[in-house]
């Protein structure tokens, strides 16, 4: 497997590099065709011929399919049955999962019955503290007001 890696690892830099040297090397183009002003005459010395342009991009192109072409013998090397298990424990596991994936499904299903009964419990018990006290403070506001009534007698 770490050959794989390796071998992953170079294309990725291969195409990396390529793509870098591509934006690097490319000369300077107008995208709307406009034309284009302001290029030093050591940017176009600098410039590449369109003959070592070409030759440059099949250098690369070369290198980058070797390094895909190592990547596959390296995959293609790999073992078909790399982690040893046979098809009947494949089956046993997956079946296993199936079956413990119903009995979660059902203990969340139960879980959540709890909490709506747990939920209808709560609201209860605050209804009931909340007229309880309310007809609480309804009886002390009216003893207060009868004896209110009676000192101004």
């Amino acid at each position: 497997m770490s050959r794989v890696q390796e071998n992953l690892a170079q294309v990725c830099e291969r195409l990396f590099v390529s793509i870098g040297s591509l934006q690097r090397d490319a000369p300077p183009q107008s995208l709307q065709d406009e034309e284009l002003w302001n290029v030093s005459s050591d940017t176009r010395k600098a410039m590449m011929s369109e003959k070592e342009m070409e030759e440059s991009v099949r250098s690369m192109g070369v290198e980058i399919q070797e390094s895909l072409d190592r990547l596959k013998d390296s995959i293609d090397a790999l073992p078909d049955d790399d982690m040893g298990y046979d098809a009947p424990v494949l089956v046993e596991a997956i079946e296993k999962n199936v079956e413990l994936e119903k009995r979660l499904k059902d203990a969340v299903m139960v879980a959540e019955d709890h909490v709506r009964r747990v939920k209808c419990v709560y609201g209860s018990i605050v209804d009931s503290l909340l007229l309880s006290s309310s007809s609480s403070s309804s009886s002390a506001a009216a003893a207060l007001s009868s004896s209110k009534g009676k000192e101004n007698e």
